[in-house]
């Protein structure tokens, strides 16, 4: 009888090793998106930023917006994650120097979000759709969704 057991436990495990495999990981859902003007946010739950610009999200709209604050004619963005929902994202602000624009999201309530001014990029070298192509970032914040 244990012998039995322990042969059927070992091929339980062997299985379960099997479709470790075959069962693909669950990726995070990345998600890029062009700000557009919205209104001003009303307040500030997390906050990036530096002298190129600064980025916010404000959980009464699930709101991200990014400001650009050098005249230097490159975009800004802000990049944001939420781990527990599997999505991260860049939202990209092309409206140049002042520009106030903002990324519309919607994520269900209580879940970690992390926002970083993800810094400058030259539009004209680079498709800027990716953090690894902007510079002179700024440390993460983060707050509840």
């Amino acid at each position: 009888m244990k012998l039995s057991r322990r042969i059927l436990a070992t091929l339980a495990l062997a299985f379960a090793g099997l479709l470790a495999f075959v069962t693909p990981a669950s990726a995070d859902t990345y998600e890029y998106q062009i700000a557009v003007q919205g209104d001003f946010w009303a307040y500030e739950n997390a906050y990036s930023g530096n002298d190129y610009g600064h980025a916010v999200y404000e959980d009464g709209g699930d709101e991200i917006y990014i400001q650009d604050d050098k005249k230097d004619g490159m975009r800004v963005a802000a990049f944001w994650s939420v781990p527990s929902l599997n999505r991260t994202g860049l939202c990209v602000n092309t409206g140049g120097y002042m520009a106030l624009h903002e990324c519309n999201k919607s994520f269900a309530e209580g879940h970690r979000i992390y926002i970083k001014f993800a810094g400058r990029c030259d539009g004209a070298v680079s498709s800027c759709r990716y953090l690894s192509q902007y510079s002179n970032g700024a440390a993460t914040d983060s707050t509840l969704t």
